[in-house]
């Protein structure tokens, strides 16, 4: 019995051996890439942004839809209709008035944490979209911008008008009667009216007006100040969203 099974020990050995070579190729284990979440560690999550806004977005990412706008209540009632329907907040305890009011780093700590055990949230989207949302400075041609502030509405990202747009070469002027802001650099000139989802602009160089086109936002007062979302200023300038970065390159 020894002798049989060392020579089919022998037998497999020199089978191995003369195994060719692209057989041996075939067998070889396969090492397939894991993608690497990506870590809150990566991410800023100090940038000042309200409870409904954090919610909102975080919601809008993770289940990769759109929520629908409930007609004469908070607009984003949806979404904390589905933070609490996903166990991530309990509406109790979560009354409408503190919605707009700056949510603690320990409370995003928190409910990021509780949705990462969540298999209904792409958690991947979440920090993706986080990192794009969260902004903390913007930069025109290399240059930082010092703005009043950086907003969110609706899932937008909103800046103050007048800094953003006299740092790209402006001149801004308000009439109170239209609730109409006109930029003008005697190339180009646009204007946006409180309310108004629809944006444009003329330029000398070309015949007419641009074709007016939405972001879904309109203008909007913010403590005194008019606030756009930054898709606006794609008319003048490319951009880009690097490390919490909003980059402009203003168009030649």
């Amino acid at each position: 019995m020894k002798k049989k099974s060392l020579l089919a020990v022998l037998t497999i050995c020199i089978g191995a051996l003369a195994m060719p070579v692209w057989a041996a190729e075939i067998i070889q284990p396969i090492n397939v890439p894991v993608s690497q979440p990506v870590s809150t560690d990566l991410i800023n999550i100090e940038v000042p942004i309200s409870r409904a806004e954090f919610i909102t977005i975080l919601i809008e990412a993770g289940t990769g839809r759109e929520l629908p706008l409930i007609m004469d209540t908070h607009y984003a009632m949806s979404a904390m209709q589905k933070a609490q329907e996903l166990g991530l907040i309990d509406l109790t305890q979560y009354p409408m008035e503190i919605w707009l009011e700056d949510m603690p780093i320990e409370e995003k700590v928190e409910i990021l944490d509780k949705a990462k055990k969540n298999n209904g949230i792409n958690m991947e989207q979440v920090y993706k979209i986080l990192k794009e949302k969260l902004i903390e400075q913007v930069i025109i041609d290399e240059k930082v911008v010092e703005v009043k502030s950086i907003e969110y509405y609706r899932g937008k990202v909103m800046l103050p008008l007048r800094d953003v747009a006299e740092a790209m070469g402006f001149e801004v002027t308000w009439d109170a009667d239209t609730y109409t802001a006109t930029l003008n650099n005697d190339e180009i000139k646009s204007k946006v009216q409180i309310g108004t989802d629809l944006y444009n602009y003329y330029s000398v160089k070309a015949i007419g007006m641009s074709a007016p086109f939405s972001v879904g936002v309109a203008p909007k007062f913010i403590e005194g100040s008019v606030y756009v979302p930054y898709e606006y200023f794609s008319m003048f300038a490319d951009w880009v969203v690097m490390d919490q970065k909003l980059v402009f390159t203003l168009k030649k």
